[in-house]
């Protein structure tokens, strides 16, 4: 092709973009092909095969999604919530970036919390944080999601393309999420951005769509015989009630960085928990235990919850050489001694940690289970000293 010679310069130290028009290509990709076989040495025949290549690349990439450069394309997604009539859906459109990230998008623009696990299922295949699933679940398998990007999913003809988002394993929110193809950025608007939707998002922990609406059901009756107790616990609520304008400026504004709210909490935590631990120690060698005379500790067992919001400090405390009965009840569970239960329940746990220098912490103790909560920087966390009948198998 003499009319591009001056254009290929194949002593060139630094690789350079060369712009063609889709009929060049077309040509260049047809002309190397044509030479491949009577090339005289393998050394050309790869080289060929090589332009062949970046050709149909580039030729594959004119049309569709790479008919738009990669830095003006916005993916458009319609997110509805699975079982609910009428729907509740978003549309959300956002740039290029990893499904973690759609992730948070979904969560703001739908208006949930980012406090469960989540997971998306793509051709038969799951993609999800490891990090978090792997302390949910044992064996858990998943892609990465913070390594897969949109681009890699979407079909690259631009197609209609649908997959699920799953929210909270317990509730179960599952949402199907269609990608609807893909437009260029507008100049001087900001993006990722929420340009329509329907209907509020239940509340969190409401019970999935059943127990959703089975709410709305009991705050629009008061004749209900729960409708007291579901405005006490959700307070006033419009189902019908969505503003994208607010959606869009949750998306903006994005959620926490749990990971590095994490790492420091984690630091900062492991250090608090020593020192109650500690302090629990020296309590507990003074203070006798009214049913056997001495206490038992093992701990301290963190455990960090997968919202990314929770930590928990864990310390088991029981009395020791006292055993569990074998008596069972109908059902086939053991039944605990009721008189040795008693006498826990009575005694005052808050004399255990009262040289411990807790503020803003806030204290209550239930049937075996004493517990001390306090909430600091935006993170929920606890520590819960669990009494046991007797200990658990590890020695101490």
């Amino acid at each position: 092709m003499p009319n591009l010679s001056d254009r290929f310069l194949p002593d060139a130290q630094q690789p350079r973009t060369l712009p063609f028009t889709l009929g060049v290509l077309k040509e260049i990709q047809q002309r190397a092909q044509d030479a491949i076989h009577p090339a005289e040495s393998g050394m050309k025949r790869n080289s060929l095969r090589h332009i062949v290549d970046i050709a149909t690349k580039a030729i594959d990439n004119a049309h569709g999604i790479g008919a738009i450069p990669a830095v003006e394309r916005l993916y458009q997604f319609k997110i509805t919530l699975n079982g609910t009539k009428p729907p509740i859906w978003r549309r959300i459109q956002v740039k290029n970036c990893t499904l973690d990230k759609l992730h948070e998008h979904i969560q703001a623009a739908m208006g949930w919390t980012n406090s469960h696990l989540h997971l998306f299922e793509i051709d038969k295949e799951r993609y999800g944080d490891p990090e978090l699933l792997d302390d949910g679940f044992a064996d858990f398998e998943c892609i990465d999601s913070t390594l897969t990007k949109i681009g890699d999913i979407v079909p690259k003809d631009g197609a209609r393309f649908g997959f699920q988002y799953e929210y909270d394993f317990g509730d179960s929110w599952e949402h199907k999420v269609l990608f609807e193809g893909c437009a260029r950025v507008e100049s001087g608007r900001r993006y990722a951005l929420c340009v329509a939707g329907a209907r509020d998002c239940p509340p969190e922990d409401v019970g999935g769509v059943w127990g959703y609406a089975e709410y709305l059901e009991a705050i629009a009756d008061p004749k209900h015989e729960r409708h007291e107790e579901m405005l006490e616990w959700g307070g006033p609520f419009d189902p019908d009630e969505f503003d994208a304008g607010e959606a869009t400026k949750r998306m903006r504004r994005g959620l926490p960085d749990w990971r590095a709210n994490r790492a420091s909490t984690q630091s900062r935590m492991q250090n608090e928990s020593q020192m109650i631990q500690s302090r629990l120690e020296e309590a507990m060698s003074s203070i006798p235990c009214p049913v056997s005379g001495c206490w038992g500790l093992h701990g301290a067992e963190t455990a960090y919850y997968y919202d990314g919001n929770t930590e928990s400090h864990v310390l088991e405390i029981w009395p020791v050489g006292i055993e569990e009965t074998e008596e069972h009840s109908g059902n086939g569970r053991k039944k605990e001694q009721p008189d040795l239960l008693h006498e826990l329940a009575e005694f005052d746990f808050t004399d255990l940690i009262k040289d411990v220098p807790l503020e803003h912490f806030h204290f209550s103790q239930r049937r075996g289970i004493f517990e001390i909560g306090w909430t600091e920087s935006g993170q929920n966390l606890e520590l819960r000293v669990h009494i046991y009948p007797s200990g658990p198998d590890e020695e101490v």
